[in-house]
């Protein structure tokens, strides 16, 4: 489209061709009005015919005008030369970019503009920049190698997992990191898939600088262009993911046997999805195949319940439905054949929004003990019936003991056999000597055989006071016990199989302690080590709250551990020498240190003549100490906590107080104070917590130690704990070795530390990390060994002054490893090797099979400086 003009001339086409575009415009410099438009531009680049008419217009389409008045004010300070700029502007609904060049012809009184759309290449740019910015800070790695197999580039991602730097790797042989890639079974697949998508994808082994090896699943694409070839593979580190899904899938294989092979049955109810899942057990207990999925509907489970049982059962589900409460539950449900099973239903409904979603449990199978509990319940009828109705035997004798009178339940009891005037010592095998039951407690014995029947009875005799000596003689009561006796032995039975349960439940408690104090180490350890780092104050606030909470969780796995060996009455006491002015001044230091109220005061009491040593277990003396003072620290808000110490008359015996200003406990607790799981009262509970184990567990050590404990308390005034402990002072001989190891241990030192030779065997990567932070706060760097194999072959092939064996390891267990270098040892004749248990087994007899297996010495996780500290002090002494 031209436009006419007049006064101005037209430009040339030399003009034109110096700002060739795909549009070309001139506009007057003294109105801004079109004075030439090349033919087309408006339909090229989308304006209107009339946008262009004038320079105003077309600024007005820019999303960013300053930019376009940028370039105009250039193109009028440096005249005759062409201005650049990318400029915004909106074309009906769509955003468009244009390259805008400027130019100013002073003399011809115009301004030339050019215009040419580049939105394509903008976006392209803008993509290009995107994608760049997104690999760069992607957590994929993303590795590019040229047709031979060189690194082109890595992205940061794949540099920190590597371990390498950018300049390491850039250029380096593909294969150093994934010798995968050139492999025969990989390239065949690889180049099948290029070929017929341009990408393949695989999951193989990549090598770090480090020569540790991780898992890369990726995908790589084969890239084309201008005659050369590029592989460019995006992935991810899928290692630890991998090992997750197989400790899942192994979680839930042995959760599905158990479901399946055992005696309790397992409910899950979703009322979202309208689903009732039942595990086998239930089914083989009605006789019915197994039905995993069914309707929870009322109807079904409604007509397999008792009749008896059926309306409070169903009520009872309706309210807890309501309530969102727990499930406790017994009733009759039929089976097959048309007999009854008790089933015992417990369990927790889920609310949500105030609505029942899903209610599970656990079903048990308690038709032995109903019927059984049912027995019992005819027997005490039938003993009650019996009673009613007079049914012991009663005769009267004179002083002679000759029978006078019996009643019919006597006749019962005794048939032909009894008869007036005869003996009553005749009705007994053997013959009692009525004579010396006068006024005692009932006697057991057995009537005499009659018709081939022998019963057990008691007896018991009284005499008959009456007003004539003539008229004197005895009440003689015979009971029989027969049924009794059986019924107690019986009883006795069951308590011994109670006991055996008892024990399997204590030896259950200190399995799960020992699968607890493994990550309870690494919580503990780490945050030890930390604790001493250059932190700010809240990150090491936060490491003390770890730290304190690891504690307290031990504290509480070490009262479940203690009570159930003692219940299981493997708990001993180690009788040794120890300073017993030394221990109360270190626990009460410990205890001060965790005080965090200024207005509580701990004072520690000692009788000048108290035992500086004592023989005994220090280490339990102390728990029970421990025990006694944070009980005191727990239930005193503010004012005095003591803690005193003296001598009893007995040799070595001593008495300790802790007596506290604080809460108090009701008389009404006080009887059973002692007595496991128990506390002073439900809101005491809910406010401070605790086990209810801390009291029994003093209790038990108390008597352990040939003594007692006892409590005096009052609500609002405070409490006392005394305990009196039989112990006993040490022997001259005693006495004379403590005066050497003393002189002996004050020589002794870490400082062989630093260059002591130390391997550590433990195959946990928590447990090693925490070791080697622990030790080198020692000034010590040790090796590893990640199994017993490995650790025997270490020994063998390097002298070490000191091993740290873990004794549950893969492939060789720790006591395997140990005889095996003990042997070793005496093949060779060399010197011994110290080798510490360093185990989260922490009962006695594991303990015993440390030292059995030629162990020196024993350190149960979680590890604590301190007693490694000990442990080197011990071993790497001078």
């Amino acid at each position: 489209m031209a436009v006419p003009f007049s006064a101005i001339p037209q430009p040339e086409l030399g003009d034109r061709l110096a700002l060739s575009s795909e549009a070309f415009l001139s506009y007057s410099v003294l109105d801004g009005r079109a004075v030439f438009i090349s033919d087309g531009a408006a339909q090229r680049l989308g304006f209107s015919e009339h946008t262009l008419l004038s320079a105003r217009s077309l600024l007005r389409s820019c999303r960013k005008p300053k930019r376009a008045f940028a370039a105009l004010a250039a193109a009028f300070a440096q005249p005759g030369q062409a201005q650049r700029q990318t400029i915004e502007v909106q074309i009906a609904d769509q955003r468009r970019w244009l390259e805008c060049r400027i130019r100013l012809l002073a003399e011809a009184h115009r301004i030339d503009v050019s215009l040419s759309d580049v939105t394509v290449r903008h976006q392209r740019d803008v993509k290009a920049a995107v994608m760049d910015e997104a690999l760069e800070h992607s957590i994929s790695e993303l590795f590019v190698l040229s047709a031979s197999g060189r690194v082109v580039y890595v992205n940061p991602a794949a540099l920190r997992n590597t371990g390498y730097t950018a300049a390491e790797i850039i250029g380096r042989d593909g294969r150093t990191i994934a010798p995968h890639v050139f492999s025969r079974e990989y390239t065949n697949v690889a180049f099948k898939d290029y070929a017929e998508r341009s990408a393949t994808q695989s999951r193989y082994e990549h090598i770090r600088k480090d020569g540790s090896r991780y898992i890369f699943d990726s995908v790589t694409v084969e890239v084309r262009q201008n005659g050369k070839i590029w592989y460019v593979a995006l992935g991810q580190d899928v290692t630890q993911a991998l090992a997750q899904e197989k400790a899942l899938e192994a979680s839930e294989e042995r959760l599905a046997t158990a479901i399946s092979s055992g005696e309790v049955a397992i409910f899950d109810c979703d009322f979202e999805a309208d689903r009732l899942y039942i595990s086998d057990a239930f089914w083989r207990w009605i006789d019915e195949p197994p039905q995993h999925s069914v309707h929870p509907g009322t109807q079904w489970f409604q007509a397999r319940i008792h009749s008896d049982d059926r309306a409070s059962a169903v009520a009872a589900i309706d309210r807890d439905l309501d309530a969102g409460a727990k499930i406790d539950q017994s009733y009759r449900v039929r089976r097959n054949d048309g007999s009854f099973v008790w089933i015992q239903a417990s369990g927790k409904v889920q609310v949500e929004n105030r609505r029942p979603v899903r209610m599970s449990g656990v079903m048990l199978n308690v038709t032995d003990r109903r019927l059984a509990e049912s027995a019992r319940d005819r027997a005490t009828r039938r003993l009650q019936a019996v009673l009613d109705s007079v049914t012991e035997s009663i005769l009267t004798l004179d002083r002679d003991f000759l029978i006078r009178h019996y009643n019919p339940a006597a006749k019962t009891l005794m048939g032909r056999a009894l008869s007036i005037g005869l003996p009553a010592q005749s009705l007994f095998a053997p013959a009692l000597k009525l004579a010396a039951l006068v006024g005692v407690p009932a006697r057991e014995t057995t009537l005499a055989t009659y018709a081939n029947d022998a019963r057990e009875v008691e007896v018991q005799l009284q005499p008959i006071a009456l007003d004539g000596p003539a008229e004197d003689g005895f009440t003689l009561v015979v009971r029989e016990i027969g049924e009794r006796k059986r019924y107690e032995r019986s009883l006795l039975e069951a308590v011994r199989r109670a006991e055996s349960a008892d024990r399997a439940k204590s030896e259950f408690l200190a399995v799960m302690s020992h699968e607890i104090r493994t990550p309870i180490n690494g919580i503990m350890g780490m945050a030890e080590s930390l604790l001493d780092d250059d932190l700010t104050d809240d990150a090491l606030e936060s490491i003390r709250i770890i730290h304190g909470s690891g504690t307290a969780l031990l504290n509480v796995v070490n009262d479940v551990l203690d009570f159930s060996k003692i219940e299981a009455g493997k708990l001993s006491l180690v009788q040794a020498p120890f300073n017993l002015h030394a221990s109360a001044h270190d626990v009460t230091e410990l205890i001060r240190r965790g005080i965090q109220r200024d207005d509580l005061e701990l004072k520690l009491m000692v009788a000048p003549d108290l035992p500086e040593w004592i023989v005994g277990d220090a280490g339990r003396l102390r728990q029970l100490f421990l025990n006694l003072l944070s009980n005191a620290i727990k239930f005193t808000e503010s004012g005095t906590v003591g803690f005193s110490l003296r001598p009893l008359d007995r040799e070595g015996s001593i008495e300790a107080s802790v007596s506290d200003t604080g809460i108090g406990i009701d008389a009404a607790a006080l009887p059973g104070l002692f007595d496991a799981f128990t506390q002073a009262d439900a809101t005491t509970s809910r406010r401070y917590g605790g086990t209810g184990l801390g009291l029994a567990i003093c209790k038990r050590l108390a008597q352990l130690m040939d003594g007692d404990i006892r409590v005096e308390s009052e609500p609002g005034v405070g409490s006392t704990f005394t305990c009196n402990l039989g112990l006993h002072t040490p022997s001259p001989d005693q006495l004379r070795q403590l005066d050497l190891g003393a002189s002996g241990a004050a020589s002794s030192t870490v400082s062989r530390a630093l260059n002591a030779r130390v391997l550590v065997a433990e195959d946990n990567p928590v447990n090693r990390a925490v070791v080697r932070k622990l030790l080198g706060k020692l000034g010590c760097n040790p090796d590893f060994a990640l199994n017993g194999a490995e650790a025997v072959r270490l020994w063998q092939a390097k002298p070490y002054d000191l091993v740290f064996m873990d004794c549950q390891m893969p492939e060789v267990d720790g006591y395997d490893a140990t005889r095996q270098i003990r042997v070793l040892e005496a093949a060779d004749g060399g010197p011994r090797t110290p080798i510490v248990a360093l185990t989260a087994n922490a009962l006695p007899e594991d303990r015993a099979a440390c030292f059995a297996a030629g162990m020196d010495d024993h350190a149960s996780k979680p590890i604590v400086l301190s007693e490694l500290k000990q442990m080197l002090e011990r071993w790497l002494a001078e």
